[in-house]
């Protein structure tokens, strides 16, 4: 089922230029009122960057667009309208530069799979997703028993979760068997298409996800 739903295997590049000029035409058609940001919201979300991070392969950090003219807000909110209209995105959105980071240090340090790798991104590629997760976020919800890559929730509440559950049946008598499934790499192998079905299926405006897409 995983497989069947999640995983890429060898995806027909002509599925995916069906599913890309569906998506075009989605667009073109949308009678619907698009959402553009405004200079409060980019400013907004420019102070609550996080500082002191290394720069992408643009070389431009955090800090440059904090403390620039106010005038540079106003360009990147038109920057970033015209982005999604068009559904384009700068070809330096596209690239990052890839550091590997030891996950324990006490392992074996020539061992490739002791390592996990960390991409470093354009901060206005960031400041950009934050823009959009501000206009479209309340699209993306997940089921409330999902702990992981959520705001303020990690390991610490499922191991909560789970032995609060265990308990709970064991202390009226039941069996209690659990099942773990091991999904390594799954980003890796997400199925594109049908990420950016659910999208649409989610009510994602198919300019935004054909700018996702391409």
């Amino acid at each position: 089922m995983f497989q069947n739903n999640c995983c890429q295997a060898q995806v027909d590049s002509s599925n995916a230029d069906a599913f890309l000029q569906h998506l075009h035409l989605l667009k073109n058609s949308d009678l619907l009122e698009f959402k553009f940001l405004d200079v409060e919201t980019v400013s907004r979300r420019v102070a609550r960057m996080k500082k002191c991070k290394a720069p992408g392969v643009d070389n431009i950090e955090t800090e440059h667009l904090m403390f620039a003219h106010p005038l540079l807000v106003v360009q990147l909110c038109v920057l970033f309208n015209t982005m999604m209209q068009c559904s384009v995105v700068p070809e330096t959105f596209h690239a990052g530069i890839v550091v590997p980071v030891l996950k324990d240090k006490r392992g074996d340090v020539t061992d490739i799979n002791n390592y996990r790798a960390v991409t470093l991104s354009s901060c206005i590629s960031k400041l950009f997703e934050m823009c959009i997760l501000e206009l479209y976020g309340d699209m993306l919800s997940t089921l409330h028993l999902q702990f992981g890559f959520k705001k303020k929730l990690g390991t610490m509440h499922t191991l909560y979760a789970l032995r609060s559950t265990v308990e709970y049946f064991v202390k009226n008598g039941s069996t209690v068997n659990v099942a773990l499934l091991d999904i390594s790499k799954a980003f890796d192998n997400v199925h594109h298409i049908k990420m950016f079905q659910k999208l649409l299926d989610l009510g994602l405006p198919p300019g935004i996800v054909e700018l996702l897409a391409v």
